[in-house]
């Protein structure tokens, strides 16, 4: 019974590990790294014991099988992640599939369960001896042996997960919810040009076929030393892979938004006055005067932890998108007066009232640029 026991006790360690591990890294990254390395023999020893004591089957030779069984599931399981991924990130973004992720996620996790019956059966099969075997047998033992197992998997890969910007925020069917000053957004469309959209939701528009395919493609906006004016720019913009082009003449910025360092200083540098580029990462730019700005924001690397907020210097609450299947970072933020903040969520533009957590779909897209209006500035920027 002691040596039944390790099983048991290296599965415990392997809970213990995940969330230790979580400032190298995130959890789920380093839980599916675990059970690749390990975790996957421990999960077949417990599939093995199910089995031997449900159905009398030999325990070393299920050990092996089962862990066997465990691997090739895993390993086939990956390639067809990737046919389903794609198809997947080929739907456009909107307010309904939004809306419908939390339920989404719970049929791929289902689905998932299926997978991992059905791919380990033939190995179950082997396990019977020849003249008991029977592929209705085969199945009831192999769903009960993932039964077991689930029950010890499912609680690691949920508590590792982090979908909370669908569960701990009030997604909105429209944008009536945002009362912040005007302001326009341009960004990146999924087609490669530059769309404009008002902060509403209202006037999406395509202002310039710019060919921006180039994932790193970068807007930011741009003083003319000359004029004044803040132009639109473009890095990494159709043909111009070192290069910057310029987009459009004249947008209207109605004033230079700033950035809070690391120490909690503002920066203000001559380069930093002369050019308006959100950051993919870090602290956002902010169009709020500092002293409205007991409500702040955090960009971070990974998506588990994407947005993290903080009131008055205290930590409020996080919000992340990540599961084994979709893993959507957060990036380009902007904050606004009212405390609203716009940001990418994967390939979707998001705009967020901070206090209240009241969630929006702007467009779909990526690198949102927030422009404030200037009554001095021309209504519509000039072409280049």
């Amino acid at each position: 019974m002691r040596r039944r026991a390790v099983p048991l006790v290296a599965l415990m360690s392997l809970a213990l590990a995940a969330p230790a591990s979580a400032n190298m890294g995130t959890p789920l990254m380093w839980l599916g790294f675990l059970q690749l390395a390990f975790g996957n023999a421990i999960i077949g020893a417990i599939e093995a014991l199910t089995l031997r004591f449900a159905f009398q089957l030999p325990y070393r030779r299920g050990l092996v099988l089962m862990t066997c069984a465990n691997y090739a599931s895993l390993v086939i399981g990956w390639f067809l992640l990737q046919f389903v991924e794609g198809p997947f990130n080929r739907i456009p973004p909107s307010i309904d599939v939004l809306l419908m992720l939390p339920k989404l996620i719970a049929v791929l996790w289902v689905v998932l369960f299926i997978w991992t019956v059905l791919a380990e059966a033939p190995f179950v099969h082997r396990l019977f001896p020849p003249e008991a075997r029977s592929w209705y047998t085969t199945l009831k033992a192999s769903l009960l042996a993932q039964t077991v197992s689930s029950l010890f998997l499912a609680p690691l890969y949920l508590s590792a997960s982090n979908y909370s910007f669908v569960t701990q925020t009030k997604i909105q069917p429209d944008l009536r919810f945002v009362q912040a000053p005007a302001a326009q957004v341009y960004y990146i469309g999924l087609d490669g040009n530059i769309w404009r959209v008002h902060i509403d939701g209202t006037g999406k528009q395509k202002v310039k076929d710019a060919n921006a395919t180039d994932p790193s493609a970068r807007l930011y906006a741009k003083r003319d030393r000359g004029t004044g004016r803040w132009d639109l720019w473009c890095s990494r913009c159709g043909r111009s892979t070192e290069g910057d082009v310029k987009l459009l003449e004249g947008i209207s910025l109605k004033r230079m938004p700033t950035r809070r360092t690391t120490s909690l200083e503002e920066k203000s540098t001559k380069e930093s006055r002369e050019v308006s580029q959100p950051r993919d990462m870090g602290m956002p730019l902010d169009y709020r005067p500092l002293q409205e700005r007991d409500w702040t924001v955090f960009v971070d690397v990974w998506a588990e932890r994407g947005l993290q907020v903080y009131h008055r210097g205290q930590r409020s609450y996080t919000l992340g998108m990540e599961t084994p299947f979709i893993a959507w970072f957060t990036r380009w933020a902007t904050c606004l007066p009212g405390d609203y903040v716009v940001f990418n969520l994967g390939d979707y533009i998001l705009i967020l009232h901070i206090p209240t957590r009241r969630l929006g779909f702007l467009a779909a897209g990526r690198c949102p640029l927030v422009v404030m209006p200037d009554r001095d500035a021309p209504k519509e920027p000039e072409s280049i």
